[in-house]
């Protein structure tokens, strides 16, 4: 699991996981620097041709996607729900 209590409840919630990347910073070809960024989602798969999609926006730190999921915790609870009844894995009657 996660360093982040949030980030854990979110992919526990949609069954994502946390996605990495880096850009480069720099155009010096002599100067290579990249910057991190992560976001929760799944991994596109090319053996499959599964496209891969974000549910959250990129962030450059665990932390600041931590704060994210926070701040916005009842909003994904509510969208799980919803995806739960759409899928009538929820019995109401």
């Amino acid at each position: 699991m996660r360093v982040g209590r949030y980030i854990n409840t979110v992919c526990q919630l949609f069954d994502v996981q946390v996605l990495y990347d880096i850009e480069a910073v720099s155009d010096d070809e002599n100067d290579f620097r990249v910057r991190p960024y992560v976001a929760l989602g799944e991994m596109s798969n090319y053996a499959t041709e599964f496209r891969g999609y974000e549910i959250t926006p990129w962030f450059p730190s665990e932390e600041e996607l931590d704060e994210f999921c926070e701040r916005n915790i009842n909003s994904f609870h509510i969208a799980a729900c919803e995806i739960q009844l759409d899928n009538g894995r929820y019995n109401l009657g």
